[in-house]
């Protein structure tokens, strides 16, 4: 198994026992798909890096800037999105969901969104303009 498989898989998992637990669910990177430890701690490394989306290391940018395309795409598709992440957090009311979904978008308008200049160039001005309509349609 390659990397990039192990990262998608490991991702996948960790959203789906996140819904159920509530917290983060990931496995001693050793032992990720039956793949060698030097494979599993990389494929940690790289999910691990998501949760913060800070970028340490050229490849966790490149896996970063991949997590966060959804922010930059069309309209329809990041509302549908948005729409996913809500039903995530059902539990909350409308007033919690927006004071905690408005920090989140605040804080991510604040700074630079993608570590790549690729990214940058390509993804950020779309990503910009749906975070900033979501916030505004928050209220």
């Amino acid at each position: 198994m390659d990397v990039g498989r192990g990262v998608w898989w490991e991702r996948e998992r960790e959203r789906r026992q996140r819904g159920r637990r509530g917290r983060p669910a990931f496995p001693a990177g050793a032992g990720v798909l039956g793949c060698p430890a030097s494979i599993g701690e990389v494929v940690a490394r790289l999910v691990l890096a998501t949760a913060s989306h800070r970028s340490r290391q050229p490849d966790e940018a490149f896996v970063n800037d991949a997590d966060l395309r959804i922010l930059s795409r069309h309209p329809a598709a990041y509302d549908q999105y948005v729409r996913r992440v809500r039903r995530g957090y059902g539990g909350l009311d409308d007033e919690v969901w927006r004071q905690g979904r408005g920090a989140v978008l605040r804080r991510l308008l604040d700074g630079p969104l993608y570590a790549t200049a690729w990214a940058r160039r390509a993804w950020e001005p779309a990503a910009r303009l749906n975070l900033a309509r979501e916030l505004g349609a928050l209220g």
